[in-house]
């Protein structure tokens, strides 16, 4: 191989390197979206375990759902931390 074609060859396999990369960020960005709208479906199952009011169900659902963040905080929290956790956004204390 000449200089030119060992050129070309090291192009396409920095080429093939970078396109394989970003491939896998859109697949880990996909795959998050997916487990977020499942999240976000499985919800309200997960309110209905609470000792909370239908109102205070749909309004905590309403305001968890709003941001990314907020639906990552409910599901990080232990299962037996979730009621503390929403009545303190229930309360004012968590926005």
């Amino acid at each position: 191989m000449g200089e030119e074609d060992e050129s070309i060859h090291e192009s396409m396999n920095n080429f093939m390197k970078d396109t394989s990369s970003h491939i896998g960020e859109m697949a880990n960005s996909i795959g998050y979206d997916k487990d977020l709208s499942k999240r976000r479906q499985n919800l309200q199952t997960k309110l209905a375990k609470l000792n909370i009011t239908m109102t205070q169900k749909f309004k905590l659902s309403v305001v968890i759902c709003q941001e990314e963040q907020s639906v990552d905080n409910f599901y990080g929290c232990k299962k037996e931390e979730r009621q503390e956790y929403v009545e303190a956004i229930l309360n004012g204390e968590i926005s």
